[in-house]
């Protein structure tokens, strides 16, 4: 199952940087999406691999926070992009003729989900006038 999880993500991840049509934002937001997914597999990896090669049952504190750090920060950064490509979608359906300058790639690049200056640029996108 681990080995499926990790060769889907990779693929996902080779496909979009191989096609330059998928060059787009929703594209970068579900590579970071797949990159979100990667963490939390192998946040526990070290410990599986322990579990089986060296039968030891019993985890450090240390390393069981260091888990549950990585995977609940990573669970709190996937709600952030499924806000992002949602707002993404909700501006490509609701205002169309401005997605390509409202969600232009380098704006995707600099307001990456989980900074600040993603909120600010919504919050300036749907406060335009003309609505």
């Amino acid at each position: 199952m681990y080995a499926i999880a990790i060769l889907g993500n990779f693929t996902i991840l080779f496909i979009v940087k191989k096609e330059p049509s998928l060059h787009g934002p929703l594209y970068y937001f579900l590579c970071t999406l797949v990159v979100t997914d990667l963490v939390p597999s192998m946040a526990g990896l070290p410990k599986m691999l322990s579990i089986f090669w060296f039968n030891s049952r019993e985890i450090n504190f240390s390393a069981c926070l260091t888990q549950m750090y990585f995977i609940l920060s990573c669970s709190a950064i996937e709600s952030g992009i499924f806000v992002a490509m949602a707002f993404d979608r909700y501006v490509a359906i609701c205002d169309p003729l401005r997605h390509s300058t409202t969600l232009a790639n380098p704006a995707v690049v600099q307001n990456w989900p989980g900074h600040g200056g993603a909120w600010r640029h919504a919050h300036t996108a749907l406060s335009l006038p003309g609505k």
